[in-house]
Order: C-alpha cells, then sequence, then structure tokens
C-alpha cells in the first residue's frame, strides 16, 4: 500500500505544478497582448509628433530690428559714430549698443576705426 500511497502523493503534486505552469501561462500570454497593444503614452506621442492642426505664424510688424537700425546708423555716417551718440539716437542702454556692435562686427557689418568709434564695412 505504500507505493499506492506515494503514487497518490505524486499524481497531486503533479497536479499542483500543472496548475501553477497554467498560471504562468496565462500570465505570459497577458503580457503579450499588452505589448502588442499601444500605450496611451505612445498614442499621446505620435499626436504630437504628427499634428494634423498647423498654428499659423504669428504676424510680424515691417518694421526693422534694433540691430538693424544701430546698424543703418552706423552705415549712414562717414566719419563714424561713438556709443554715445547712438545710445541717444535710439535710446538704447549702453549694454544693448555694446552687444549689438560686438555683433556687427562679428558678421563684419561693422569696422572699428579707433576705441568706441565704428563705421561701416
Amino acid at each position: 500500500m505504500t507505493i499506492q500511497k506515494d503514487l497518490k502523493t505524486v499524481s497531486r503534486e503533479m497536479l499542483k505544478q500543472a496548475s501553477k505552469i497554467d498560471k504562468i501561462v496565462e500570465t505570459l500570454a497577458k503580457l503579450e497582448r499588452a505589448k502588442a497593444k499601444p500605450t496611451k503614452t505612445t498614442a499621446r506621442v505620435k499626436a504630437v509628433a504628427n499634428p494634423t492642426k498647423t498654428k499659423a505664424a504669428p504676424k510680424r510688424d515691417n518694421k526693422p530690428s534694433d540691430t538693424a537700425n544701430v546698424i543703418s546708423l552706423i552705415k549712414r555716417s562717414k566719419q563714424g559714430v561713438d556709443n554715445k551718440t547712438l545710445a541717444k539716437s535710439t535710446g538704447f542702454d549702453q549694454k544693448k549698443i555694446w552687444n549689438i556692435i560686438y555683433k556687427g562686427t562679428k558678421r563684419g557689418q561693422i569696422k572699428a576705426i579707433s576705441r568706441g568709434l565704428y563705421i561701416g564695412a
């Protein structure tokens, strides 16, 4: 009778293991289905990456920029313009004038005749 008891015990254990294996298979199937479906974040990213509606560009004034104003003042003067004159005629502070002059000299639009005196290139 011990062999029969042992066989019954082994049979029960095998059934328990089979049910555990079935649960694992179901879990894996759920995970595979979840991978196949696009997530909400993926759909949101796609919507942002490919917008269906394009926004109209804001209307710009046809006024020249501050940089263009300062450079045109410098180019118009034959003898050169200093920082103080530019600040008085444009109303900009010294920092802004210096930045515009720096950019203009790097682009080759302005040349420095002497320290603080500039002429158009």
